[in-house]
């Protein structure tokens, strides 16, 4: 699921749109030039901590200036050309030396502050306003306990400040069906590519039922199948089924089994086979019950 942003900031690309023309610097810019590209050059190389911070400022500066004009028409070509990165990984650097700029000014004198540790940790803060990449990015702090918090945390909690301000709603509705996409979430490891139905929503999360458990997630790890009525109702009756089948208990390893592969299906019905099968699990299912039931 993409997310949108609240502001319409110009972003960096911008700022390099027409071509330039190729002319002589300076001495003092060339000299200057010629600096910011062995700065460049050692922490590209050499990679020290916070490396992203300080190409993000030497890149900005060449930009800004247009440094480059020298030798190429454009800022994309001399990234390519000279530095030997593309011109996205360019502004991601960019970027991301920005954004620390702007969390590092929003901590008080008196408190260590909770850095990224790397440029993907902020990817997702680009182009949004600076006050709201300090609410993000001290939410995702605390969500990680007081350490830097990974991209799919800092995802997240941008996910969240974007519904508080009205600007994202959730887009799901009890009773669709949607397959789990974990992304990088290890807790969601077994379920990615389940189908689940939405059973109840709220502002930032669904509560799912899948074939073996309900949950809840938040909405990013939810992918419509985008049913009509009929193939939701055919769902919920095979739903309803696997779940009667798991609450009866008894059930035998390769049983599980067959039920875990009806419960990654990606369509809204059984082919024969498959509806074989499961009928026969519940005529063994109602047989053993019924054994269980006259042996007490």
């Amino acid at each position: 699921m993409t997310i949108a942003t609240i502001t319409e900031h110009k972003s960096f690309q911008q700022v390099d749109q027409e071509v330039c023309s190729v002319e002589e610097l300076p001495n003092q810019e060339y000299l200057e030039r010629l600096r910011l590209e062995q700065t460049l050059e050692v922490v590209l190389e050499k990679k020290p901590k916070l490396y992203f911070y300080q190409a993000g400022q030497a890149l900005n500066e060449l930009l800004k200036r247009k440094l480059y004009r020298s030798s190429h028409t454009s800022f994309d070509l001399y990234c390519q050309q000279t530095i030997g990165i593309s011109h996205s990984q360019a502004y991601r650097y960019i970027h991301a030396a920005t954004i620390l700029d702007n969390l590092q000014s929003s901590n008080s004198e008196n408190q260590q502050p909770i850095l990224p540790t790397t440029e993907r940790q902020i990817r997702a803060l680009n182009n949004i306003e600076p006050s709201l990449q300090r609410e993000v990015w001290l939410s995702a702090v605390q969500k990680a306990a007081g350490q830097p918090p990974s991209n799919t945390i800092v995802t997240e909690a941008l996910l969240h400040v974007l519904i508080k301000y009205g600007k994202v709603q959730n887009p799901y509705s009890i009773g669709e069906v949607c397959q789990i996409i974990a992304h990088n979430n290890p807790y969601l490891k077994d379920k990615n590519g389940c189908w689940c139905i939405v059973q109840k929503i709220d502002t930032t999360t669904c509560t799912v039922v899948t074939w073996e458990q309900d949950c809840t997630l938040s909405f990013d790890y939810l992918k419509s199948f985008h049913y009509c009525d009929t193939e939701r109702a055919q769902m919920q009756l095979l739903c309803d089924r696997i779940n009667k089948l798991r609450n009866r208990g008894y059930l035998e390893e390769v049983a599980t089994s067959v039920l875990k592969q009806l419960g990654r299906i990606q369509r809204p019905y059984l082919i024969p086979l498959e509806e074989n099968l499961l009928s026969t699990l519940e005529k063994t299912q109602n047989q053993i019950t019924t054994a269980h039931g006259l042996s007490k």
